[in-house]
């Protein structure tokens, strides 16, 4: 929950209802849900709420808000991004940071909050021809077969290739993330599993 003001903001007065969601720093998908809040009451109509975020370490934030348990909506902040599609909204926060909330932004809907204790495992299924590939370049393969100067017996062997393709979507509808939840909680940093 955060901590209402009565000035520094565009929020009528109402009971608020923000949930908290963090991201890989890297990726910005975001993995760690929070649960929504149990209301915050404004009072005017320049009314404000402060927030404090949790210290995850390569983590950042994005902040949602409502006037229903279920909010739909990215906060207003001016900690947010300065330039692009979510400028000025409460998204990409810095972890640790109490930011102030001045007003209903963007509409967007978080992921859904799993129970309490329970950690949510995505799996992804790719039917036939959901996407396909073209052949940019042929594969190309080099390897020494000769001694040279840092190999003067040919004792070690070094192959390498590549090769360039590009992918697309063809049928969205052969393609489904499927979620599992768990009483078991791997360790992660940073997005990465630490098991």
């Amino acid at each position: 929950n955060g901590t209402p003001a009565t000035t520094g903001g565009q929020l009528a007065a109402a009971t608020y209802y923000l949930q908290v969601t963090a991201s890989p720093a890297q990726t910005s998908v975001e993995q760690k849900i929070y649960q929504v809040g149990s209301g915050t009451v404004t009072t005017g109509s320049t009314g404000s709420i402060s927030i404090t975020l949790p210290t995850l370490t390569g983590f950042v934030f994005n902040v949602y808000i409502g006037t229903s348990t279920s909010p739909t909506n990215l906060a207003v902040s001016a900690s947010g991004p300065s330039t692009g599609p979510l400028a000025g909204m409460a998204t990409q926060l810095a972890s640790g940071s109490t930011v102030v909330l001045t007003g209903v932004g963007a509409a967007q809907t978080p992921p859904a909050a799993p129970a309490t204790g329970v950690t949510v495992f995505p799996t992804y299924f790719f039917g036939t021809d959901a996407y396909g590939q073209v052949l940019l370049d042929n594969v190309q393969y080099h390897y020494l077969r000769d001694a040279d100067k840092s190999d003067p017996m040919n004792q070690t062997r070094v192959v390498s290739w590549k090769m360039m393709y590009g992918t697309i979507i063809l049928n969205n509808a052969y393609m489904a993330r499927v979620e599992s939840g768990s009483a078991f909680s791997p360790g992660y940093t940073a997005g990465t599993a630490t098991e």
